[in-house]
Formats: C-alpha cells, structure tokens, sequence
C-alpha cells in the first residue's frame, strides 16, 4: 500500500477512469478463479492513485484449500508481471508494466473493507484508541488488559464497532461526499478528544508530512471550538469486555494467568543456575527435566529435590561439556 513497494519498476499514478477500467480487469480474473475480493472506497476528494488496493479473503473464498503459499504460486503462474514483492500478506506487482497493484490477503473482508476505506481513517481511529486499552484495525476490535500482557478481541462487526463507538454506521453506508464529512463523522466518537491530536503541533511529524489525512484531519479540528474541559485518558478495555459480553473470556484468561504466576514463583530457570548448572544448558535441562515431572502439580519442596536429585546424576557429565561456539 501507498505505491512504492516495486523497485524495478517507475510506476505511475492513475486517473480515476483508469482505476475503475484496472480495478474491473482485476476483478474479471479474481471472480473466474473463484477468489472472494473487495475493493476499499476511496476519498470523494481524489482524483489520482498511487496504486490499486485489492482486497481477497481466502477462507471466504469457494476455493476453501487457498493457503497463502498457493495463492501466491498461483498469482505468478495466472499473472504476467516483471517485477513483484512480497510483504507478509501483501503482494504488490506491476500491473501492465507501469501501475502498482496490491494483493491484501484479510480474514474477514468487510471488517478489513470498513478499516481500509477512505484512507487513513481507521489508521486515525486506531491511533487514538490505542492509548485506551484498545486495539482496532483490520481484524476488528481488541481488548489490552493487564498493561497488554492479555488481549481479548471483542468484534469484527463494522456495526457493533459503531454502535461502542458512538459512530453512525449509517452514514458510512451512506457514503461521504466531502472529506469535511469524514472529518465529522471520526470527530463523533464518543472517545474521541481533540487533545489526544496535540502532539501533531510538531511540524517534522512524519505522519503529517507524509499521510495527507493526517494533515486535513489536523487542520480540521483546529477550526473548531475547543473547550477548556480537562480531557484524562481512561482505559476502557474493561468497559469493553463488559459491553460485549466478554467475561467469561477474561475470567479464563485471569485463571491462566493466575497459574502461569504460580508456576513462575516455584519453578525457573534460576533454579537451575543457582546449582551450578552451565547457563547453555538450561534450557535443554529444564525441558528434560518436564518430561519427567508435572511441575504444574508439583510442590515447590518436590521441585527443588528432583532438580537436585537431576543435576547429582548429571554433573560428572556436565563439567566436561564446553559451550558451543557460535557460527
């Protein structure tokens, strides 16, 4: 995404006539292999792309055996391009030789259509949910508790998003005409503040010089009026498990980590070392040595006296073993 991936290649932006002629070729072919797609909807202000964004779901797709892999061995047997580059999900390649096309492999192709459209506006919504215990991006809503050491995903429903957020789902169903429409449909969230944006002061900042939208956005909400009201940011990841019903999910996740807590406090690797164990052979002592013993059910007493009992048996051998030599 933003038309740069390709190196060999100088691309070129597109018209709008030429998207639309692109995007309609690129569908063709993607519907006869079967390959469930979608395109994002883009700012009502642009007229000229840097690329194409296609959107494909596999597991949504009727060829339900597509792996990643496969799909990617496909693309270069049933396409003819020079020049390509593969980013995790991402495969961006020149499309008649001179415009850049982006394949975006997602799980759920409305959520990621909701997140992807219109820009940098679920970048903008993310950036200012991020620092209230939320995750929210392309596979929906999450949950970071316990300073993000648990996470919990909520929803990848575009209209329960909404419906938490205090967004009209609605009018994005609608569409936007203007881009000041979309400055005022994100500026309605009810967790949204403006002082959440003041970092952005900073000229150098690289998302203002670099993602236009972040500069309209900015410039948009310094127009308006702006109350003296001390905004303190609040997690809301506990508010959130409770209004989509999560509980249960973080009482399970509380019990784990309860145990993983218990189990670090009678059984680590400082065990281990503390008896002279080489600090290489740690590791490899400690998964032999819970091949032997369930240190879950095990005592802390009952612990120390089979790695004690362990390392008697093992020491001789031990100290003639050198630590291997790095590569």
């Amino acid at each position: 995404m933003g038309g740069d991936a390709l190196k060999k290649t100088k691309t070129v932006r597109l018209t709008l006539s030429e998207l639309d002629r692109v995007q309609s070729t690129l569908s063709k072919v993607l519907t006869e292999h079967h390959l469930t797609h979608t395109f994002p909807i883009n700012f009502p202000s642009k007229t000229t792309f840097g690329d194409v964004d296609v959107l494909i779901s596999l597991s949504e797709s009727p060829n339900t055996h597509l792996t990643k892999s496969v799909f990617f061995a496909w693309m270069k047997e049933n396409l003819t391009f020079d020049d390509h580059f593969v980013n995790n999900t991402i495969f961006s390649f020149a499309f008649e030789g001179q415009y850049q096309v982006d394949f975006i492999l997602v799980d759920d192709l409305a959520m990621a259509k909701f997140y992807f459209s219109y820009g940098d506006v679920g970048s903008v919504l993310g950036h200012f949910l991020h620092h209230q215990g939320l995750t929210y991006g392309q596979k929906g809503l999450t949950a970071n508790l316990d300073d993000g050491k648990m996470k919990i995903h909520l929803t990848h429903s575009p209209s329960e998003i909404c419906a938490y957020l205090g967004l009209s789902m609605e009018k994005w169903l609608r569409g936007f005409t203007t881009d000041r429409e979309i400055h005022e449909w994100i500026t309605d969230c009810r967790l949204y503040h403006p002082s959440q944006f003041d970092h952005l002061k900073t000229l150098d900042d690289p998302r203002r010089s670099l993602r236009p939208f972040y500069q309209s956005f900015f410039e948009y909400i310094q127009t308006q009026p702006r109350t003296d009201e001390e905004w303190i940011t609040r997690k809301v990841s506990e508010e959130a498990v409770r209004y989509f019903g999560k509980e249960e999910e973080l009482a399970k996740l509380l019990v784990e980590k309860r145990k993983v807590e218990e189990l670090r406090g009678k059984y680590h690797g400082g065990l281990f070392r503390e008896r002279g164990v080489p600090h290489f052979l740690i590791r490899d002592t400690m998964k032999i040595f819970e091949e032997t013993m369930d240190v879950h059910k095990a005592t802390a007493d009952e612990i120390i006296v089979a790695i004690e009992k362990m390392i008697e048996e093992n020491r001789d051998k031990w100290a003639t073993m050198e630590k291997p030599k790095r590569k």
